[in-house]
């Protein structure tokens, strides 16, 4: 849909899938950003015009990147593009993380919800802890809450902005219906301290969505990324 609508697109791989990769997702993520702009030219796209797009954990690497990417520089410094500033221009964030330890939170709460509801089931299955946010960053909030603060968006939107060339727009679109991630203390939170600091943001929810649906077909009677497609291409085509 977008390719269709005129936007060059990159897909970005990035470490993710074994526990404890953080920091090095985010470190994939801005190598890659950094490429494009770099080989703008030669991909015959507009360097001043870079937008992200992500999806649950994607839009927490991208509003991270959008909002503090200056502060991980440690890694890849040997990288012909490691000079290259990253500037992103607009976010669009689905039904993302952007404060981890109110997602630990959550992810312990449901955790323990499910605990008890097999105990009360005679179900004597022990299965193993189901805490995404430990998981991708490899501790618990009382081992290393720098940690959790650091990878967080939201600690980045009150930072003084003063000398940007032109702070990145958002656009943070979530489902009704998201048992994985909490719309209040995520999505609502983040787009609160962005519009308190500041920040263009916009916040659409997508009735009887839950978690995992943006890549759907644009079809049908009851498909959740036609709904959000207008909203996309609208907003894209304000500030991008």
């Amino acid at each position: 849909m977008l390719a269709r609508n005129g936007y060059g697109l990159f897909s970005i791989e990035y470490r993710l899938g074994k526990p404890g990769v953080y920091p090095v997702a985010v470190y994939d993520a801005r190598a890659a950003i950094q490429f494009i702009r770099a080989k703008a030219t030669e991909f015959n796209i507009d360097a001043s015009r870079i937008g992200l797009v992500g999806d649950s954990a994607g839009a927490c690497l991208a509003a991270l990147l959008a909002l503090g990417g200056d502060h991980f520089t440690s890694q890849y410094r040997d990288d012909p593009y490691a000079t290259t500033q990253i500037d992103v221009k607009v976010v669009i964030g689905f039904y993302g993380i952007y404060d981890m330890p109110a997602q630990w939170r959550h992810d312990f709460q449901a955790q323990s919800k499910r605990e008890d509801l097999a105990e009360r089931n005679g179900d004597r299955i022990v299965r193993p802890p189901d805490n995404i946010t430990q998981a991708f960053l490899g501790v618990a909030p009382g081992q290393d809450r720098a940690r959790y603060l650091e990878s967080s968006p939201i600690s980045y939107a009150a930072l003084d902005r003063s000398g940007d060339r032109s702070p990145p727009r958002f656009l943070i679109i979530t489902g009704d219906r998201d048992p994985l991630v909490d719309a209040e203390s995520q999505s609502d939170a983040f787009l609160a301290s962005l519009t308190q600091a500041g920040f263009v943001a916009k916040r659409v929810a997508v009735p009887g969505a839950g978690h995992f649906w943006v890549s759907d077909p644009l079809i049908g009677r009851h498909s959740f990324p036609a709904i959000a497609a207008p909203q996309v291409l609208r907003f894209l085509e304000n500030y991008l």
